[in-house]
């Protein structure tokens, strides 16, 4: 398959980079047997991982592998949601703010659906554009909930 270059594609990978602090291993690491600590932490590990294939994916201008990262997510999204209803999990930082965290959980997961919308469509620019917003509500996320 022909390599396309993007413009925000270099941005869009030191992004991920920077945002790649999420605690996780990579599944052929030293703690890759290591169980996450909590279903946020199981989230973000699939988040990293799908993050991971989908610049690869827009960096050789195949949109087909998104989806099922998102998929994946989407997944492990629902296990954060009960344990955050059933008061099993609460944020490290501003851990008295659950029904924010949810409400910025939620308008995140609204931006990956847009994610998979620009892929299916096989939109290149704007799925590119969608994985910077998909990045940036990482760190919005990590600055106001992580350590």
């Amino acid at each position: 398959m022909k390599r396309m270059r993007h413009p925000l594609l270099i941005g869009l990978l030191g992004t991920l980079l920077a945002v790649g602090g999420c605690n996780t291993r990579r599944a052929d690491g030293p703690a890759a047997a290591a169980a996450p600590a909590n279903p946020v932490q199981a989230e973000m590990r699939a988040l990293h991982d799908a993050t991971r294939d989908w610049v690869t994916a827009i960096a050789d201008n195949d949109l087909a592998r998104i989806p099922p990262g998102i998929s994946r997510v989407h997944a492990a999204r629902q296990v954060t949601e009960q344990a955050l209803l059933k008061g099993e999990y609460r944020p490290p930082k501003a851990s008295d703010d659950v029904a924010g965290f949810t409400r910025q959980d939620e308008a995140f997961h609204d931006e990956l659906v847009k994610l998979l919308e620009a892929a299916r469509a096989s939109d290149l620019p704007r799925a590119t554009r969608q994985l910077g917003v998909v990045l940036e509500g990482c760190t919005t996320c990590h600055q106001k909930y992580r350590f």
